[in-house]
Protein backbone atom coordinates (compact mmCIF):
# COMPACT_ATOMS: atom_id res chain seq x y z
CA UNK A 1 0.00 0.00 0.00
CA UNK A 2 2.95 2.58 0.91
CA UNK A 3 5.00 1.46 -2.00
CA UNK A 4 1.65 2.30 -4.64
CA UNK A 5 1.08 5.91 -2.66
CA UNK A 6 4.83 6.71 -3.02
CA UNK A 7 4.74 5.55 -7.06
CA UNK A 8 1.48 8.40 -6.82
CA UNK A 9 3.43 10.86 -5.05
CA UNK A 10 6.49 10.29 -7.63
CA UNK A 11 3.74 10.55 -10.67
CA UNK A 12 2.43 14.07 -8.98
CA UNK A 13 5.42 15.85 -8.46
CA UNK A 14 5.02 15.19 -4.59
CA UNK A 15 8.99 14.00 -3.89
CA UNK A 16 9.72 14.45 -0.52
CA UNK A 17 6.19 12.72 0.57
CA UNK A 18 7.00 10.26 -2.09
CA UNK A 19 10.90 10.08 -0.50
CA UNK A 20 9.11 9.55 3.00
CA UNK A 21 7.07 6.70 2.38
CA UNK A 22 10.23 5.12 0.80
CA UNK A 23 12.67 5.22 3.37
CA UNK A 24 9.61 4.01 6.05
CA UNK A 25 9.16 0.94 3.63
CA UNK A 26 12.86 0.38 3.72
CA UNK A 27 13.35 1.12 7.80
CA UNK A 28 11.26 -2.07 7.98
CA UNK A 29 12.80 -4.10 5.05
CA UNK A 30 16.16 -2.87 4.03
CA UNK A 31 16.17 -5.10 1.33
CA UNK A 32 13.31 -3.80 -0.27
CA UNK A 33 14.81 -2.89 -4.28
CA UNK A 34 11.69 -1.97 -5.35
CA UNK A 35 11.46 1.32 -2.49
CA UNK A 36 15.63 1.94 -3.32
CA UNK A 37 15.05 1.39 -6.97
CA UNK A 38 11.97 4.17 -6.64
CA UNK A 39 13.80 6.52 -4.03
CA UNK A 40 16.49 6.62 -6.75
CA UNK A 41 14.42 8.40 -8.97
CA UNK A 42 13.25 10.54 -6.45
CA UNK A 43 16.31 11.78 -5.80
CA UNK A 44 17.83 12.58 -9.37
CA UNK A 45 14.32 14.48 -9.73
CA UNK A 46 15.38 16.23 -6.76
CA UNK A 47 18.59 16.80 -8.00
CA UNK A 48 20.02 15.55 -4.81
CA UNK A 49 23.20 14.10 -5.96
CA UNK A 50 24.99 12.82 -3.08
CA UNK A 51 21.76 10.72 -1.54
CA UNK A 52 21.16 9.40 -5.09
CA UNK A 53 24.98 7.66 -4.96
CA UNK A 54 24.65 6.76 -1.37
CA UNK A 55 21.30 4.94 -2.72
CA UNK A 56 22.50 3.50 -5.46
CA UNK A 57 25.88 2.33 -3.82
CA UNK A 58 23.13 0.41 -1.06
CA UNK A 59 21.45 -0.80 -4.61
CA UNK A 60 24.65 -2.28 -5.38
CA UNK A 61 25.25 -4.10 -2.59
CA UNK A 62 21.92 -5.60 -2.65
CA UNK A 63 22.46 -6.47 -6.44
CA UNK A 64 26.17 -7.18 -6.78
CA UNK A 65 26.39 -9.15 -9.83
CA UNK A 66 24.32 -6.45 -11.65
CA UNK A 67 26.76 -4.05 -14.00
CA UNK A 68 24.58 -1.80 -14.56
CA UNK A 69 24.24 -0.26 -11.01
CA UNK A 70 28.48 0.89 -11.34
CA UNK A 71 27.81 2.28 -14.34
CA UNK A 72 25.33 4.52 -13.31
CA UNK A 73 26.78 5.28 -9.94
CA UNK A 74 29.89 6.41 -12.08
CA UNK A 75 27.67 8.70 -14.68
CA UNK A 76 26.88 10.40 -11.53
CA UNK A 77 30.61 10.97 -9.98
CA UNK A 78 31.83 11.69 -13.27
CA UNK A 79 28.99 15.02 -12.99
CA UNK A 80 30.31 15.80 -10.43
CA UNK A 81 34.13 15.80 -11.43
CA UNK A 82 34.72 12.89 -9.15
CA UNK A 83 36.38 11.14 -12.22
CA UNK A 84 38.84 8.92 -10.27
CA UNK A 85 36.40 7.25 -8.39
CA UNK A 86 34.20 7.08 -11.36
CA UNK A 87 37.09 4.81 -13.13
CA UNK A 88 36.39 2.74 -10.29
CA UNK A 89 32.66 2.08 -10.25
CA UNK A 90 32.93 1.39 -14.26
CA UNK A 91 36.26 -1.10 -13.05
CA UNK A 92 33.56 -2.74 -10.95
CA UNK A 93 31.42 -2.67 -13.72
CA UNK A 94 34.03 -4.88 -16.03
CA UNK A 95 35.04 -6.59 -13.35
CA UNK A 96 31.25 -7.91 -13.17
CA UNK A 97 30.82 -8.09 -17.00
CA UNK A 98 33.82 -8.17 -19.10
CA UNK A 99 31.80 -8.02 -22.16
CA UNK A 100 30.63 -4.58 -21.43
CA UNK A 101 30.95 -2.18 -24.02
CA UNK A 102 29.18 0.54 -21.93
CA UNK A 103 31.65 0.53 -19.55
CA UNK A 104 34.36 0.00 -21.55
CA UNK A 105 33.28 3.37 -23.43
CA UNK A 106 32.33 5.34 -19.80
CA UNK A 107 36.16 4.33 -18.91
CA UNK A 108 37.44 5.57 -21.65
CA UNK A 109 35.89 9.31 -21.30
CA UNK A 110 38.01 9.24 -17.98
CA UNK A 111 40.98 8.23 -18.94
CA UNK A 112 43.45 9.85 -20.39
CA UNK A 113 45.79 7.13 -21.93
CA UNK A 114 49.48 7.49 -22.43
CA UNK A 115 50.32 3.79 -23.49
CA UNK A 116 49.18 0.99 -24.86
CA UNK A 117 47.88 -0.62 -21.90
CA UNK A 118 46.23 -4.51 -21.01
CA UNK A 119 43.04 -2.25 -20.55
CA UNK A 120 43.53 -1.21 -24.35
CA UNK A 121 44.34 -4.68 -25.27
CA UNK A 122 41.14 -6.18 -23.67
CA UNK A 123 39.29 -3.60 -25.73
CA UNK A 124 40.86 -4.61 -29.01
CA UNK A 125 40.27 -8.06 -27.95
CA UNK A 126 36.26 -7.96 -27.36
CA UNK A 127 36.05 -5.62 -30.73
CA UNK A 128 37.40 -8.37 -32.63
CA UNK A 129 34.97 -10.79 -31.99
CA UNK A 130 32.77 -10.89 -35.38
CA UNK A 131 29.70 -12.43 -32.74
CA UNK A 132 30.10 -9.07 -30.21
CA UNK A 133 26.50 -7.13 -31.11
CA UNK A 134 26.13 -3.55 -33.06
CA UNK A 135 25.78 -1.91 -29.78
CA UNK A 136 28.76 -3.04 -28.15
CA UNK A 137 30.62 -2.51 -31.32
CA UNK A 138 29.81 1.00 -31.35
CA UNK A 139 30.16 1.29 -27.01
CA UNK A 140 34.04 -0.04 -28.01
CA UNK A 141 34.42 2.33 -31.42
CA UNK A 142 34.24 5.54 -29.45
CA UNK A 143 36.08 4.19 -26.67
CA UNK A 144 38.72 2.63 -28.57
CA UNK A 145 38.77 5.74 -31.09
CA UNK A 146 38.94 8.08 -27.69
CA UNK A 147 42.23 5.66 -26.40
CA UNK A 148 43.95 5.75 -30.07
CA UNK A 149 43.28 9.64 -30.17
CA UNK A 150 44.94 10.05 -26.80
CA UNK A 151 47.82 7.99 -28.35
CA UNK A 152 48.25 10.29 -31.21
CA UNK A 153 47.26 7.17 -33.82
CA UNK A 154 44.96 9.80 -35.54
CA UNK A 155 44.23 7.42 -38.80
CA UNK A 156 43.54 4.44 -36.38
CA UNK A 157 41.32 6.32 -34.14
CA UNK A 158 39.36 7.72 -37.37
CA UNK A 159 38.45 4.31 -38.56
CA UNK A 160 37.66 3.57 -34.76
CA UNK A 161 35.21 6.48 -35.11
CA UNK A 162 33.97 5.85 -38.41
CA UNK A 163 32.55 2.75 -37.76
CA UNK A 164 31.07 3.57 -34.31
CA UNK A 165 29.23 6.55 -36.40
CA UNK A 166 28.21 4.72 -38.90
CA UNK A 167 26.47 2.05 -37.00
CA UNK A 168 24.65 4.80 -34.70
CA UNK A 169 23.64 7.33 -38.01
CA UNK A 170 21.85 3.87 -39.08
CA UNK A 171 20.07 3.36 -36.19
CA UNK A 172 18.95 6.92 -35.65
CA UNK A 173 16.76 7.63 -38.46
CA UNK A 174 18.32 10.94 -38.55
CA UNK A 175 16.93 13.37 -41.59
CA UNK A 176 19.06 16.68 -42.11
CA UNK A 177 16.54 17.64 -44.65
CA UNK A 178 13.86 17.51 -41.99
CA UNK A 179 15.69 19.40 -39.48
CA UNK A 180 16.70 22.45 -42.94
CA UNK A 181 12.39 21.94 -43.55
CA UNK A 182 12.02 22.94 -39.65
CA UNK A 183 14.40 25.79 -39.56
CA UNK A 184 12.98 27.07 -42.71
CA UNK A 185 9.34 27.35 -41.43
CA UNK A 186 10.52 28.94 -38.05
CA UNK A 187 12.74 31.63 -40.04
CA UNK A 188 9.34 32.52 -42.11
CA UNK A 189 7.01 31.99 -38.97
CA UNK A 190 9.03 34.98 -37.01
CA UNK A 191 9.58 37.31 -39.55
CA UNK A 192 9.33 41.15 -39.61
CA UNK A 193 5.64 41.11 -38.35
CA UNK A 194 6.01 38.98 -35.77
CA UNK A 195 8.75 41.69 -34.16
CA UNK A 196 6.90 44.47 -34.72
CA UNK A 197 3.50 42.57 -33.10
CA UNK A 198 5.72 42.45 -29.47
CA UNK A 199 7.95 45.27 -29.39
CA UNK A 200 7.14 46.63 -25.92
CA UNK A 201 5.26 43.06 -25.09
CA UNK A 202 6.12 40.44 -22.60
CA UNK A 203 7.39 40.34 -18.97
CA UNK A 204 10.12 42.64 -17.84
CA UNK A 205 11.57 40.54 -15.54
CA UNK A 206 15.79 39.66 -16.60
CA UNK A 207 16.21 36.57 -14.60
CA UNK A 208 17.06 34.18 -17.16
CA UNK A 209 20.54 33.92 -18.92
CA UNK A 210 19.68 32.08 -22.20
CA UNK A 211 23.20 30.33 -23.36
CA UNK A 212 22.46 29.15 -26.75
CA UNK A 213 25.06 27.68 -29.55
CA UNK A 214 26.07 24.17 -31.13
CA UNK A 215 27.24 21.28 -29.27
CA UNK A 216 30.70 21.39 -28.59
CA UNK A 217 30.95 24.94 -29.37
CA UNK A 218 31.86 26.17 -25.87
CA UNK A 219 28.37 26.34 -24.14
CA UNK A 220 29.30 24.52 -20.77
CA UNK A 221 32.37 26.54 -20.70
CA UNK A 222 30.74 29.98 -20.56
CA UNK A 223 27.57 28.99 -18.32
CA UNK A 224 30.46 27.41 -16.05
CA UNK A 225 32.12 31.16 -16.02
CA UNK A 226 28.51 32.83 -15.01
CA UNK A 227 27.92 29.75 -12.74
CA UNK A 228 30.86 30.65 -10.59
CA UNK A 229 29.50 34.64 -10.41
CA UNK A 230 28.08 34.66 -6.82
CA UNK A 231 25.09 36.77 -8.49
CA UNK A 232 24.10 33.61 -11.00
CA UNK A 233 22.87 30.02 -10.78
CA UNK A 234 24.20 27.48 -13.27
CA UNK A 235 20.76 25.40 -13.96
CA UNK A 236 22.53 23.68 -17.23
CA UNK A 237 20.21 22.30 -20.07
CA UNK A 238 17.30 22.53 -18.71
CA UNK A 239 13.40 21.58 -20.15
CA UNK A 240 11.92 23.89 -18.08
CA UNK A 241 10.98 26.41 -20.84
CA UNK A 242 9.29 23.17 -22.86
CA UNK A 243 7.49 22.36 -20.07
CA UNK A 244 5.92 26.06 -19.95
CA UNK A 245 5.29 26.02 -22.85
CA UNK A 246 3.54 22.38 -22.93
CA UNK A 247 1.48 23.37 -20.20
CA UNK A 248 0.53 26.84 -21.28
CA UNK A 249 0.01 25.91 -24.46
CA UNK A 250 -0.51 22.74 -25.05
CA UNK A 251 -1.06 21.06 -28.35
CA UNK A 252 0.79 21.48 -31.68
CA UNK A 253 2.41 24.60 -30.13
CA UNK A 254 5.77 23.11 -28.41
CA UNK A 255 6.27 21.17 -32.05
CA UNK A 256 4.73 23.86 -35.05
CA UNK A 257 6.57 27.31 -34.94
CA UNK A 258 3.71 28.99 -37.28
CA UNK A 259 1.17 28.11 -34.17
CA UNK A 260 3.56 29.03 -31.63
CA UNK A 261 4.27 32.56 -33.22
CA UNK A 262 0.89 33.26 -33.14
CA UNK A 263 0.52 33.05 -29.54
CA UNK A 264 -1.41 35.84 -28.40
CA UNK A 265 0.28 38.20 -25.69
CA UNK A 266 -1.92 36.81 -22.46
CA UNK A 267 -0.81 33.44 -23.47
CA UNK A 268 3.14 34.22 -23.64
CA UNK A 269 2.88 36.37 -20.32
CA UNK A 270 1.55 32.68 -18.57
CA UNK A 271 4.46 30.88 -20.51
CA UNK A 272 6.98 33.24 -19.16
CA UNK A 273 5.09 33.56 -15.76
CA UNK A 274 5.14 29.71 -15.57
CA UNK A 275 8.79 29.59 -16.56
CA UNK A 276 10.21 31.82 -14.31
CA UNK A 277 8.56 30.40 -11.19
CA UNK A 278 10.45 27.28 -12.43
CA UNK A 279 13.55 28.76 -12.53
CA UNK A 280 13.26 30.44 -9.23
CA UNK A 281 12.75 26.86 -8.10
CA UNK A 282 16.21 25.65 -9.08
CA UNK A 283 18.06 28.33 -7.70
CA UNK A 284 19.22 29.09 -4.19
CA UNK A 285 18.73 32.57 -3.82
CA UNK A 286 20.86 33.96 -6.85
CA UNK A 287 19.31 37.20 -8.98
CA UNK A 288 20.11 35.25 -12.56
CA UNK A 289 19.79 32.08 -13.76
CA UNK A 290 21.60 30.62 -16.86
CA UNK A 291 19.28 28.14 -18.99
CA UNK A 292 21.33 26.39 -21.66
CA UNK A 293 18.75 24.19 -22.97
CA UNK A 294 19.95 22.96 -27.06
CA UNK A 295 16.69 23.79 -27.70
CA UNK A 296 16.69 27.46 -27.30
CA UNK A 297 18.30 28.30 -30.11
CA UNK A 298 15.48 27.46 -31.99
CA UNK A 299 12.99 29.62 -29.47
CA UNK A 300 14.75 32.98 -29.67
CA UNK A 301 11.93 34.69 -31.23
CA UNK A 302 9.49 33.65 -28.59
CA UNK A 303 11.74 34.56 -26.18
CA UNK A 304 11.75 38.01 -27.33
CA UNK A 305 8.31 38.23 -27.11
CA UNK A 306 8.13 36.39 -23.88
CA UNK A 307 11.18 38.04 -22.29
CA UNK A 308 12.38 41.35 -23.93
CA UNK A 309 14.87 42.01 -21.08
CA UNK A 310 16.08 38.43 -20.82
CA UNK A 311 20.20 38.10 -21.80
CA UNK A 312 20.99 36.07 -24.89
CA UNK A 313 24.41 34.73 -25.39
CA UNK A 314 25.87 32.94 -28.55
CA UNK A 315 28.66 30.37 -28.80
CA UNK A 316 30.60 29.93 -31.80
CA UNK A 317 33.60 27.94 -32.77
CA UNK A 318 35.87 26.86 -35.92
CA UNK A 319 33.48 24.21 -37.09
CA UNK A 320 36.28 22.22 -38.57
CA UNK A 321 37.44 21.75 -34.83
CA UNK A 322 33.40 21.45 -33.37
CA UNK A 323 32.40 18.79 -35.84
CA UNK A 324 35.17 16.48 -35.09
CA UNK A 325 34.62 16.70 -31.77
CA UNK A 326 31.01 15.78 -32.01
CA UNK A 327 31.97 12.78 -34.46
CA UNK A 328 34.26 11.94 -31.46
CA UNK A 329 31.12 11.65 -29.11
CA UNK A 330 28.47 9.28 -28.98
CA UNK A 331 25.83 12.40 -28.60
CA UNK A 332 22.56 10.34 -28.63
CA UNK A 333 20.54 13.86 -28.71
CA UNK A 334 22.49 14.87 -31.03
CA UNK A 335 21.95 12.58 -34.16
CA UNK A 336 23.33 14.69 -36.81
CA UNK A 337 26.64 14.25 -35.10
CA UNK A 338 27.56 10.85 -36.96
CA UNK A 339 27.43 12.03 -40.24
CA UNK A 340 30.45 14.48 -41.50
CA UNK A 341 28.09 15.88 -43.73
CA UNK A 342 25.30 16.29 -41.49
CA UNK A 343 27.67 17.89 -39.29
CA UNK A 344 28.60 20.77 -42.12
CA UNK A 345 24.87 21.48 -43.65
CA UNK A 346 23.45 21.38 -39.60
CA UNK A 347 26.20 24.32 -39.38
CA UNK A 348 24.72 25.95 -41.89
CA UNK A 349 21.50 25.86 -41.05
CA UNK A 350 21.93 27.41 -37.19
CA UNK A 351 24.26 29.50 -38.61
CA UNK A 352 21.78 31.34 -40.76
CA UNK A 353 18.81 30.96 -38.30
CA UNK A 354 21.50 33.23 -35.37
CA UNK A 355 22.04 35.68 -38.09
CA UNK A 356 17.90 35.34 -38.79
CA UNK A 357 17.40 36.36 -35.11
CA UNK A 358 20.00 38.82 -35.16
CA UNK A 359 18.68 41.20 -37.95
CA UNK A 360 15.74 41.57 -35.66
CA UNK A 361 17.68 41.78 -32.32
CA UNK A 362 19.76 44.55 -32.91
CA UNK A 363 22.72 44.36 -30.22
CA UNK A 364 20.38 41.78 -28.32
CA UNK A 365 22.47 38.47 -28.92
CA UNK A 366 26.33 38.90 -27.46
CA UNK A 367 28.52 36.28 -30.05
CA UNK A 368 31.59 34.65 -27.70
CA UNK A 369 34.09 32.76 -29.82
CA UNK A 370 35.50 29.83 -28.38
CA UNK A 371 39.19 30.61 -29.93
CA UNK A 372 39.00 34.40 -28.58
CA UNK A 373 37.94 33.31 -25.36
CA UNK A 374 40.91 31.09 -24.46
CA UNK A 375 43.01 33.25 -26.31
CA UNK A 376 42.38 36.29 -24.29
CA UNK A 377 40.35 35.02 -21.21
CA UNK A 378 40.28 37.97 -19.09
CA UNK A 379 39.09 40.22 -21.71
CA UNK A 380 36.78 37.87 -22.89
CA UNK A 381 34.88 37.54 -19.71
CA UNK A 382 34.63 40.78 -18.88
CA UNK A 383 32.87 41.17 -22.31
CA UNK A 384 30.61 38.88 -21.16
CA UNK A 385 29.65 39.90 -17.46
CA UNK A 386 29.44 43.22 -19.41
CA UNK A 387 26.82 42.17 -21.47
CA UNK A 388 24.82 40.86 -18.28
CA UNK A 389 25.85 43.79 -16.81
CA UNK A 390 27.04 42.10 -14.31
CA UNK A 391 29.72 42.81 -11.75
CA UNK A 392 33.60 41.69 -12.74
CA UNK A 393 34.09 38.97 -10.43
CA UNK A 394 37.67 36.91 -10.01
CA UNK A 395 36.07 33.83 -9.29
CA UNK A 396 34.79 33.69 -12.77
CA UNK A 397 38.46 33.30 -14.21
CA UNK A 398 38.67 30.36 -11.70
CA UNK A 399 35.72 28.70 -13.20
CA UNK A 400 37.12 25.26 -12.63
CA UNK A 401 37.07 25.71 -8.66
CA UNK A 402 32.97 25.79 -8.90
CA UNK A 403 31.89 23.01 -7.67
CA UNK A 404 28.82 21.80 -9.57
CA UNK A 405 27.01 18.74 -11.12
CA UNK A 406 28.47 19.07 -15.15
CA UNK A 407 25.62 16.42 -17.32
CA UNK A 408 27.20 16.52 -20.76
CA UNK A 409 30.49 15.87 -22.43
CA UNK A 410 31.95 19.11 -21.94
CA UNK A 411 32.19 17.99 -17.95
CA UNK A 412 36.14 16.78 -18.03
CA UNK A 413 36.87 20.50 -19.50
CA UNK A 414 35.33 22.79 -17.00
CA UNK A 415 37.23 20.93 -14.54
CA UNK A 416 40.61 22.06 -15.67
CA UNK A 417 41.59 26.03 -16.33
CA UNK A 418 41.30 27.28 -19.72
CA UNK A 419 43.62 25.88 -22.28
CA UNK A 420 44.24 26.43 -26.00
CA UNK A 421 45.03 22.63 -26.61
CA UNK A 422 41.92 21.91 -28.86
CA UNK A 423 41.81 24.67 -30.98
CA UNK A 424 43.18 23.75 -34.37
CA UNK A 425 42.90 19.89 -33.18
CA UNK A 426 40.58 19.37 -36.79
CA UNK A 427 44.21 19.32 -38.44
CA UNK A 428 45.52 15.95 -36.89
CA UNK A 429 42.18 14.52 -39.42
CA UNK A 430 42.30 16.92 -41.79
CA UNK A 431 42.13 14.35 -44.67
CA UNK A 432 39.47 12.59 -43.17
CA UNK A 433 37.58 15.48 -43.03
CA UNK A 434 36.73 16.11 -46.81
CA UNK A 435 32.82 15.84 -46.59
CA UNK A 436 32.62 18.08 -43.47
CA UNK A 437 34.69 21.21 -45.00
CA UNK A 438 32.81 20.68 -48.45
CA UNK A 439 29.62 21.18 -46.58
CA UNK A 440 30.17 24.05 -45.32
CA UNK A 441 30.84 25.79 -48.43
CA UNK A 442 32.78 28.77 -49.21
CA UNK A 443 31.42 31.40 -46.29
CA UNK A 444 31.49 29.79 -42.77
CA UNK A 445 34.21 31.93 -41.51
Amino acid sequence: MRMQMAMQFLQMGRLEEAAVLCRQILASDPKNLAAIRLLTQIYARQGNVERLIQTLRQMEALDSENPDIPIEIGLLLQDCGRLDEARDSYIRAITINPRSGNAYHRLAMVTTYSAYTDEVADMESLYSQKEVPDQQRRSLSFALGKVFNDLGEYDKAFEYFRVGNKIAYRESGYSIEAAEQTVAKIREAYDASFFRRHRGSGCADRTPIFVTGMPRSGTTLVEQILSSHPQVYGAGEIPVLGQAIKKCAPGKALQNPKEQSLLDDGTLLEISRTYLAGLRSLADGEEYVTDKSIANLYRIGLIYAMLPNATIIHCRRDPRDQGLSLFQKDMRSQPYGYDLECIGRNYRMCSSLIEHWRRFLHGKIHIIRYETLVAEPEDSIRRLLEHCELPYDESCLSFHKTRRVVQNASMAQVRKPIYKGSVGSWKNYAHHLTPLIAALGEDWR
